[in-house]
């Protein structure tokens, strides 16, 4: 992944980007584009021309990247569960030369009427984030007649009005949480307030889709978010089960208030299960995968590694996943799992 355009965030605030213009070049590079799925209950097939992109894409994944050519490039996205593929949204978007982009499938309008499937790309920024601070992006996706993103560092709050795909971005310092608000033009809450960790060098980037129209009420707002480290950082625990714990915990930094809806458990003694992962279709692949051993008899507290408990404790899945059979992790493992993650 990359991400956005950048301000000073401290100081000036989010700045909306309503577009970027591009210095001209006499060779016409291809772009590098990746692909969001923003729209709730939806299962997405990309296409550009007869070409499939990605099948199968689920809410909240990504993919990318694709190399397309740059100017107007026309996708279409069909919806899986519609009868016959139906064509879910056909649009041109404007591919940059050379420079990394993200197209989000969200929902367009101003919030008074029901949000209409259209495509919006946002032109990434790969620069480097200074060490001790980190890069916010919001990208507006949404239903909305304008977003607000405050982010209340001590007794700094900064703010941004932003139009149905526009992006802001600016930097804030790390070390400690921060509280993270997104709010309408009457300054009233699209979502719940959260705390959430900036980590240095990282770009962490928030995608709002959704709706609050009534015609929408199986689509509501959701803040979709994506962490990038652009400066390069070692992940590293005492065993493996510490630092695949610590992977889980620097992609999956900020967890919905039920729960995600998947968690995947692989035998971190017998690599070939996990590598199986990677045979997932494409929104399979948006789900933590956490190492556990075989069995309990090996442990000396005879319970799971409590790097991998406290993830599970974290993440609370709705449903558990086991990649390999009883041999490769056994029945007692998974048990475990479910009561670490309360699922009885």
């Amino acid at each position: 992944m990359r991400r956005s355009v950048t301000s000073t965030f401290l100081v000036a605030g989010l700045v909306a980007v309503a577009g970027l213009a591009l210095p001209a070049t006499a060779a016409v590079d291809p772009g590098q584009v990746a692909l969001v799925n923003g729209v709730d209950g939806t299962v997405l097939d990309v296409f550009q021309d007869a070409t499939i992109l990605v099948d199968d894409l689920a809410t909240a994944s990504e993919v990318g990247d694709f190399a397309l050519p740059a100017g107007s490039v026309l996708l279409r996205v069909t919806d899986t569960d519609a009868a016959g593929a139906a064509d879910y949204v056909v649009e041109a978007v404007d591919v940059p030369s050379g420079v990394p982009s993200t197209v989000v499938v969200g929902l367009d309008g101003d919030g008074t009427a029901a949000g209409v499937p259209d495509l919006s790309l946002f032109v990434d920024d790969t620069s480097l984030v200074p060490s001790g601070q980190a890069r916010i992006v919001l990208r507006n996706a949404a239903n909305i007649d304008s977003a607000t993103l405050r982010v209340t560092f001590e007794d700094v709050g900064t703010l941004a009005d932003l139009a149905h795909g526009e992006q802001g971005s600016g930097f804030i310092d790390t070390g400690a949480s921060v509280v993270i608000q997104v709010l309408d033009t009457d300054d009233a809450a699209v979502i719940d307030p959260f705390v959430f960790d900036p980590r240095s060098g990282y770009e962490h980037t928030f995608v709002l889709t959704g709706s609050d129209h009534a015609d929408d009420a199986d689509r509501p707002f959701t803040l979709r978010q994506f962490s990038t480290s652009l400066n390069g950082e070692r992940l590293y625990g005492d065993d493996r089960y510490e630092t695949g714990a610590a992977l889980v915990a620097s992609g999956f930094p900020i967890v919905p208030a039920g729960g995600v809806s998947l968690v995947y458990l692989a035998s971190g003694g017998n690599f070939p299960d996990a590598l199986a992962f990677g045979n997932l279709p494409a929104g399979g692949r948006g789900a933590p995968v956490l190492l556990v051993p075989a069995d309990l008899r090996s442990r000396d507290d005879g319970g799971l590694p409590p790097s991998i408990a406290a993830q599970l404790d974290r993440l609370r899945p709705a449903r558990i996943v086991v990649l390999g059979g009883p041999a490769a992790v056994s029945d007692e493992v998974l048990a475990a799992a479910r009561t670490a993650a309360g699922l009885g």
